[in-house]
C-alpha cells in the first residue's frame, strides 16, 4: 500500500507508523550505510570534551580497514 492509498484509508496513526518500521526493518541497508552507522556510534560514544571529529573517525576506521 502506498502513501496515498494509506492517506485514504481510516487507520490510527499509530498503526501507519509501525507499518513503516516494519518495511523499514525488511529494508538491507548498503554498506555505507553500516560505515555511517560505525561513525555515529564512535563518535556518541566519545569522551565528553574530545576533540575528535566524525571526519577523523572515518579516516581511521578506513585506515584500519586497509581502505
Amino acid at each position: 500500500m502506498n502513501t496515498r492509498e494509506l492517506a485514504n484509508v481510516s487507520i490510527p496513526a499509530h498503526q501507519v507508523l509501525v507499518q513503516k518500521l516494519i518495511k523499514a526493518a525488511q529494508r538491507k541497508m548498503t554498506r555505507e550505510e553500516i560505515f555511517e552507522q560505525e561513525v555515529s556510534y564512535v563518535y556518541g560514544n566519545l569522551p565528553s570534551g574530545s576533540k575528535l571529529t566524525k571526519d577523523e573517525i572515518r579516516k581511521y576506521l578506513l585506515d584500519r580497514r586497509g581502505e
